[in-house]
């Protein structure tokens, strides 16, 4: 438990920039964390938080409406960490929503967003604002680990670890193409800056996938480190272990609005690399959801199909790996076998 000296430290450090060297030097961070229903695994997340090395970071938690005991342990948290910890109490609104309202609410430089089955190395505030302190990057990217259970505690000391800049090509070529670099929003931090006009889609599901792009894109200066800083924690009962649901067509709905957007913004150069994950995505969809799709979904598939897999075919795939073109070419005959017997069914 942290004492209350402690506490008043960091707000020190939070409000007039003092404390260690590292402290006083680097920007302070937000850990936004949305809560909902996770009174089982929050405390391991809240450990997390409690125990790390660095000071110079607050706590926003949201709670998203739930109907277990998680609201009464965030307010305990806060009691706890009296100045460094903000609760919310709303209701139910889904993960975009709860990170919105968190980002609002949020005072610090840097966004670091938790989620609350989840949990962080005890020294990956204190490392990541010592990446800060040399390069100043508006977003730096980590490495996470997948556990299935929350008393994980073989980290290594993330000081040791490759760290690689990137420039804006190298970061959407990895990102689009998903070559070395995944959406999700929990294994970035990001300079609140990038947020200014950007919120993630209330309401959609793989809403990772409808931000990083354009967070990316809007980066002045990237780091990626292969540091382990994530502890990434699967749960039965979370939202990858649902059985399907048309919901997973917003993934295929980010993958098109993605393909729009950049094939306009730079003439085509990423066609391949995004239309790639298009068609996989489709794929598995068409694969899972065989027995829920209707006919309108399988018309629209039809037509945006035409020209995403056009761009895949004539867009330059230099930047993507061989194993990757050979499943696309292999998946593009599938996906016209499948919309005409989704249509047939309905006939």
């Amino acid at each position: 438990m942290i004492g209350s000296r402690r506490n008043r430290h960091r707000m020190e450090i939070l409000n007039n920039g003092k404390g260690s060297a590292l402290e006083n030097a680097a920007p302070s961070v937000s850990i936004i964390v949305p809560v909902y229903n996770v009174a089982s695994e929050l405390k391991c997340c809240l450990d997390s938080i409690r125990s790390q090395s660095c000071t110079a970071f607050e706590v926003v938690l949201v709670n998203d409406g739930s109907t277990d005991e998680s609201g009464l342990i965030c307010d305990a948290f806060q009691q706890e960490n009296e100045g460094i910890c903000k609760v919310i109490h709303q209701k139910n609104g889904g993960l975009s929503q709860a990170r919105n309202v968190g980002i609002d609410a949020a005072s610090g430089q840097y966004y670091f967003f938790l989620d609350s089955d989840d949990y962080v190395h005890p020294r990956a505030i204190e490392y990541l604002l010592s990446l800060i302190r040399e390069d100043s990057p508006d977003i730096i990217e980590f490495d996470y680990c997948l556990v299935d259970s929350q008393d994980y505690r073989r980290w290594s000391d993330p000081f040791g670890a490759t760290v690689e800049r990137w420039g804006k090509e190298e970061c959407l070529c990895r990102l689009l193409g998903s070559n070395g670099s995944r959406p999700m929003a929990w294994c970035r931090l990001y300079n609140a800056d990038l947020f200014s006009e950007l919120r993630f889609p209330v309401g959609r599901l793989h809403e990772d996938e409808f931000t990083t792009p354009y967070l990316c894109e809007n980066a002045n200066s990237y780091l990626r480190s292969h540091a382990v800083l994530y502890a990434y924690y699967q749960r039965e009962g979370s939202i990858v272990h649902e059985p399907f649901s048309r919901g997973r067509l917003d993934g295929l709905e980010a993958f098109t609005a993605r393909f729009d957007y950049f094939h306009k913004a730079y003439n085509g150069k990423y066609d391949a690399l995004i239309a790639n994950s298009w068609i996989i995505c489709c794929k598995n969809i068409l694969h899972d959801g065989f027995g829920i799709l209707t006919r309108s979904d399988a018309e629209w598939i039809e037509e945006t199909s035409a020209r995403v897999v056009r761009g895949f075919l004539a867009g330059e795939k230099k930047k993507l790996k061989i194993r990757k073109r050979a499943r696309s070419l292999l998946s593009i005959p599938y996906i016209k076998k499948q919309l005409v017997a989704i249509r047939r069914k309905h006939d």
